[in-house]
């Protein structure tokens, strides 16, 4: 195989691990926060609970790819060989991994305030929304530069 075909061939490895990174961010966020977020996005439509869940999205987003561009394979080594790719597969899973356990327990710490819980689900609180996924934007952009800018 030349170069071309192998660098593409793991650069649809990356996206598809980061596919994977973001659909478990998912499920972990839903099951973290303390109200039920299908249900007051579907049902309620509730636009507080929106904004976090489009700061998450966005955050995450922020963190796969520089954790992708930082730990993945770039065209710098000089080998397209097994021995330098997986390892650094298995730093991409990690570092992502841990980027979105911080980002989640964040937000799940804030969310298990009472008053935060009620400002949100109950009064619908949208710049309380805001606030929060301004703070989940930011937060990502810092895990980003400080865990994977080594």
């Amino acid at each position: 195989m030349d170069l071309l075909a192998i660098t593409i061939l793991w650069g649809f490895l990356y996206l598809i691990i980061g596919i994977l990174l973001f659909l478990a961010n998912i499920a972990i966020f839903e099951w973290w926060t303390p109200f039920n977020v299908k249900h007051a996005l579907l049902s309620v439509q509730n636009k507080a609970i929106a904004r976090i869940v489009r700061g998450n999205i966005i955050g995450q987003g922020i963190m796969i790819s520089s954790v992708i561009f930082f730990t993945g394979y770039t065209i710098d080594h000089t080998f397209l060989t097994p021995e330098v790719f997986f390892p650094s597969v298995w730093m991409t899973i990690f570092f992502g991994m841990t980027g979105m356990f911080a980002q989640n327990f964040l937000l799940w710490v804030v969310t298990k305030l009472r008053w935060v819980e009620k400002e949100l689900v109950i009064d619908q609180n949208e710049a309380l929304g805001m606030v929060l996924e301004a703070l989940i934007i930011a937060f990502s952009l810092i895990v980003s530069i400080a865990f994977y800018s080594y």
